[in-house]
């Protein structure tokens, strides 16, 4: 109940700024339904909005605790009666975004309808409609409102972002191109708005095609389009060039001309300085002569000196030649607000630490957000944070990471598990509280059953391994192992086999597989099996188990100088582990003088 409050507390912030709500899609970067900075002017027809009242807002509220908890239906419902009673854009923006989280297609036909019959001029509105019309999958609709909303607010971006959903609805490809290749005969179109819907008609083919020949008629497009727009001066005319050169770069590489797109970046940042198209041919040079590249990076931050990941990509091979000094300076200058601070912070931890500074190394890892580099981060705070204080701002440390970053929580529990590992401390309590918070984390079920079962608990890890199994049917380890311990230990061999069958197949190179399945053939006799599985799982990761396992093998093969040689490396390569000596001291064999 706490965190649900919390939760719901936390909401408040947010929905009182909804004005400003930007929800992202996947798709594009520019297909959101972010409400504008100033609204329309609204004219004496249109609708005076309410005010908010604290009793609507937090019906709001209770809204969107039932779309995140459940009760969608209600939610979409609530969200479009409050929405239509206070009649602003804002709860109809809140509105849409309820039934796009539901799924709910008819909701959102229908709130889009009302939101444009009262706000017409709402960009919102425009782009919810086209949203809306990619969710109908009718691919015509949607072609003709981007045109629509490209004519009206003179914005490619706008007319680029709806091609981005043919990538995930191909039933919109026919609909959409069609109206696509009628618009282009348009008389009344200028020779921009047409080179426009060329670019965009382009693209699209350039996502859809695979071949060579159609990448080579298609680079033919796309040179023209660079050659036609690189006298245009406005601002779409200059975006339509650069996207043109870029899906040229983008053809040449598939067909594997890289060098030829190397000469077309370098001529095309020498006629028009454009930070993009440098970045692109930095990282081409990477592949090739990183000096280059190095001074491609130098020339895009020239052109444009907040362009962040040049900065950074520059301070990476710096890092990678081992000039931290100079590395230090360009990290340290990209702002927090940057997408690329993360990355920043995470290589300035990794200079702190090289340089064994480990409290500067520490505050810099800390500061690293989820993404790319998250857990290495905070795995090295973590043994940083003992290192330097101690293990109880440890767990409070993690107990804070555990609320401050919710979707994270199976990789701190993981986290915790491997500084137990290493600490050499009980991993069963912190799978147990793991599990009880997030029951359906297959990889905290695979740590528990396996350790489960190495306990000797059978029945109780088999509950896992079949709980596993249900979520992932094709678990190949899981089956292995649920095979092996129906076949050894709760006496089901037929089960137990057709198990350990179907696990073979799916993985027939996993060593952990092999282990499992060659250790139940030693289990069942069948010595010369157990032999072949195990050598080759031996063969493809050497581990202290399999090395117990196969020197058993080996012994009961009558083999004892093999199982001699192999058990006295694996005691001198692993010598904490006791997986060689339990079996040694189990089968009471003397190792001449280097086993006591």
């Amino acid at each position: 109940m706490g965190t649900a409050f919390n939760q719901f507390m936390a909401t408040v912030g947010a929905i009182t700024l909804l004005a400003s709500c930007t929800p992202i899609a996947p798709e594009s970067i520019n297909n959101d339904l972010s409400t504008p900075a100033s609204a329309p002017p609204q004219s004496a027809a249109d609708p005076v909005p309410t005010a908010f009242a604290t009793s609507q807002l937090l019906n709001l509220l209770t809204a969107e605790l039932a779309a995140q908890y459940g009760d969608d239906d209600t939610a979409v419902a609530r969200y479009r009666r409050e929405g239509a009673a206070l009649n602003t854009p804002e709860l109809l923006l809140a509105a849409q975004l309820a039934a796009e989280r539901s799924g709910d297609v008819a909701a959102m036909q229908s709130n889009v309808q009302h939101w444009l019959q009262l706000f017409p001029d709402d960009l919102n509105a425009q782009k919810a409609s086209i949203r809306t019309a990619a969710a109908l999958a009718d691919g015509a609709r949607l072609a003709d409102e981007a045109l629509a909303l490209f004519l009206r607010h003179g914005d490619l971006d706008l007319l680029l972002a709806a091609g981005a959903y043919l990538q995930h609805n191909h039933a919109l490809y026919a609909g959409f191109s069609q109206q696509l290749n009628h618009w282009q005969q348009h008389a009344r179109a200028t020779e921009q708005q047409r080179l426009a819907v060329r670019l965009l008609d382009c693209q699209i083919h350039s996502r859809r095609t695979t071949k060579a020949k159609a990448r080579r008629q298609l680079l033919g497009c796309t040179e023209q389009l660079a050659a036609a727009s690189r006298h245009l001066r406005s601002a779409n005319g200059a975006k339509i060039w650069r996207i043109s050169v870029q899906l040229s770069v983008q053809l040449l590489t598939q067909l594997r001309r890289h060098f030829e797109a190397i000469a077309l970046l370098q001529q095309s940042v020498r006629e028009r300085p454009d930070a993009a198209l440098a970045f692109d041919l930095a990282r081409l040079l990477l592949n090739f002569n990183r000096a280059r590249a190095q001074t491609a990076l130098q020339q895009v931050l020239q052109i444009d000196p907040s362009h962040q990941q040049a900065r950074l990509l520059r301070a990476v091979l710096l890092i990678d030649d081992n000039q931290l000094d100079k590395a230090q300076p360009l990290l340290a200058a990209i702002p927090a607000d940057s997408r690329w601070y993360a990355d920043a912070q995470y290589q300035l931890g990794r200079i702190a630490d090289h340089q064994q500074h480990p409290k500067r190394a520490l505050q810099h890892f800390r500061r690293v957000a989820p993404g790319v580099h998250f857990q290495h981060a905070m795995q090295r705070s973590a043994e940083l944070i003992l290192a330097l204080q101690g293990q109880q701002p440890l767990e409070q440390w993690l107990h804070m990471q555990h609320r401050q970053h919710p979707t994270q929580r199976e990789a701190f529990f993981l986290l915790e598990l491997q500084l137990a590992s290493q600490q050499r401390s009980d991993p069963l309590p912190i799978l147990q509280r793991a599990l009880a918070q997030l029951p359906s984390s297959a990889a905290l079920l695979q740590r528990r059953a396996a350790l489960l079962q190495e306990r000797g608990r059978y029945l109780e890890a088999a509950a896992d391994w079949r709980q596993l199994l249900a979520q992932q049917p094709d678990n190949a380890l899981a089956l292995s192992s649920l095979g092996s311990l129906q076949t050894i230990y709760l006496q089901k061999p037929d089960q137990g086999r057709r198990l350990l069958q179907r696990a073979s197949q799916l993985a027939p190179d996993d060593p952990a597989v092999l282990n499992q399945i060659g250790w139940a053939l030693y289990q069942q006799g069948d010595l010369e099996g157990a032999l072949g599985r195990l050598l080759k799982a031996y063969a493809l990761e050497e581990n202290p188990l399999l090395a117990s396992q196969l020197g058993e093998v080996y012994w009961q093969l009558k083999k004892p100088e093999k199982a001699l040689n192999l058990w006295r490396d694996a005691l001198q390569r692993f010598p904490t582990t006791p997986y060689v000596r339990d079996t040694i001291e189990r089968l009471d064999v003397d190792l001449n003088g280097v086993y006591e």
